[in-house]
C-alpha cells in the first residue's frame, strides 16, 4: 500500500502489556503479568494498559491488578481509548476500578460508555479489572502520564494546559477533560478523535502523519513500517534478523527502514572483518535512538566476539548530538544494535575505513 494510503488510516496499540524491568520513559508491551497474584507496578512516565485480548474478547474468570507510581509529588492521569465490559447492575459482574489506594474503593465502571479521564490526587493509583465466569466483552484500552500538577515547560509531543499540567498532544480535542480546567477541549474546530469502535479486521489509532484517529486494516500491522503516532502497528511484532559480515576496507550501513524509524524490537549485529591488521575507524554520521536513554543502545566491540573486557564504546539517546567515532585496535570490529519494544527514532547510518 503507497504511503498516501496508509495517511488516510489509523492503527492501534495491540495486545496485553507486560511487565517492564526497568524505568523508562513509555510502558507498553503485549503479554500481561498483572493477572495473577501480585499486582504489576508500572514506574513509566507514561503508558497505555490493554485488557488481555484487546481488542478482541477477554477471558472469563480474570482478576488484574496494576499499579502506577510515579515520582514523588507527581499526579496521574489516566485517559480511556476503548471501554466495553459487561453490563451489570452495581458492576456486580465484569468491573473495573480506579483508586488512589489498594482497596477496590474508588472509580467503578462496566458496560460500553467510555469513562471520564481519572486524575489522581497522589503520586500512586492503583488499577483493578475483574471478570466472573459468564459473558465477557472487548474489553477495554486505557493511557497514563505522570507528572508535576503544575510545570513551567512541557515537551514537543505534548500540550500544555492553561493550569500547568502536561499532556500528550494527542490527547487534545478528543472530548475529554485531561487537563483537569477543559483547557485541553479549547478552539477545537472538528476534534481529530473519535470513538466509533472500528470492526474486528480493523485497528483505531493515531496516524502518524495526519494526526487523525481512524481505523487501519490488520494487514499494514505488523508490515515493518510504522504508520501509528505510539507505534502500536509494530509493538510487539516478530522482527526480522538484521545486519551482515562485512569484508571490505570501507562500506557503510544503517539500522533498519534509516532514515525512517526503525521497527521496535529491532536485534541487529554488523561484523566488520576488512583481512588487514591496521585499524578500522567506524564513524556514526547520523545517529538518534529514542528518548528513553536507556532502552535501546549500540555496543561496538573491538574484534569479532561479543567480549565485555573488549567493549569499546556503548551509545544511547545521550549520544545523538553529535557524530561518533570509534577506533579498532585491529581491522575487526563487532557493533551490535538492540532496540526494546517500547519506542523508536530514526537510528544511524555508520561508515567504516581502515
Amino acid at each position: 500500500m503507497a504511503l498516501t494510503a496508509r495517511a488516510i488510516y489509523l492503527l492501534i496499540l495491540s495486545g496485553c502489556i507486560a511487565a517492564s524491568q526497568r524505568n523508562d520513559n513509555v510502558y507498553v508491551s503485549g503479554i500481561s503479568n498483572a493477572c495473577g497474584d501480585v499486582a504489576e507496578l508500572l514506574r513509566a512516565s507514561s503508558g497505555v494498559i490493554t485488557s488481555p485480548g484487546w481488542p478482541f474478547q477477554y477471558p472469563a474468570r480474570l482478576n488484574c491488578s496494576w499499579n502506577i507510581r510515579a515520582r514523588p509529588g507527581d499526579t496521574v492521569t489516566i485517559s480511556f481509548q476503548d471501554f466495553d465490559l459487561q453490563g451489570s447492575h452495581r458492576c456486580s459482574s465484569d468491573w473495573m476500578s480506579i483508586s488512589s489506594y489498594r482497596s477496590l474503593d474508588g472509580l467503578r465502571v462496566c458496560g460500553s460508555a467510555l469513562p471520564p479521564p481519572y486524575i489522581s490526587s497522589q503520586d500512586h493509583v492503583w488499577i483493578h479489572f475483574h471478570s466472573d465466569d459468564s459473558l465477557t466483552g472487548k474489553g477495554f484500552r486505557l493511557s497514563y502520564i505522570t507528572g508535576k500538577a503544575e510545570a513551567s515547560s512541557c515537551d514537543v509531543d505534548q500540550f500544555h494546559c492553561s493550569n500547568g499540567k502536561c499532556i500528550p498532544d494527542w490527547w487534545r480535542c478528543n472530548s475529554m477533560d485531561e487537563c483537569g480546567d477543559s483547557s485541553d477541549e479549547e478552539l477545537c474546530v472538528d476534534s481529530p478523535f473519535s470513538f466509533q469502535p472500528c470492526s474486528l479486521n480493523q485497528f483505531p489509532c493515531l496516524s502518524r502523519y495526519t494526526r487523525i484517529y481512524t481505523c487501519l486494516p490488520h494487514s499494514l500491522r505488523c508490515d515493518g513500517s510504522i504508520d501509528c503516532q505510539d507505534l502500536g502497528d509494530e509493538i510487539d511484532c516478530d522482527v526480522p534478523t538484521c545486519g551482515e559480515w562485512l569484508r571490505n576496507f570501507y562500506g557503510s550501513f544503517s539500522s533498519p527502514n534509516y532514515p525512517d524509524f526503525y521497527p521496535p524490537g529491532s536485534n541487529c549485529t554488523w561484523l566488520i572483518d576488512t583481512g588487514d591488521h591496521r585499524k578500522v575507524i567506524l564513524r556514526f554520521t547520523d545517529f538518534k535512538l529514542d528518548g528513553t536513554g536507556y532502552g535501546d543502545y549500540v555496543k561496538v566491540y573491538d574484534g569479532l566476539e561479543e567480549n565485555p573486557r573488549r567493549l569499546l564504546r556503548v551509545l544511547t539517546a545521550f549520544d545523538s548530538r553529535a557524530p561518533v567515532a570509534v577506533v579498532s585496535s585491529s581491522g575487526q570490529l563487532r557493533v551490535h544494535f538492540y532496540a526494546d519494544k517500547i519506542n523508536a527514532a530514526r537510528g544511524f547510518n555508520v561508515t567504516y575505513q581502515v
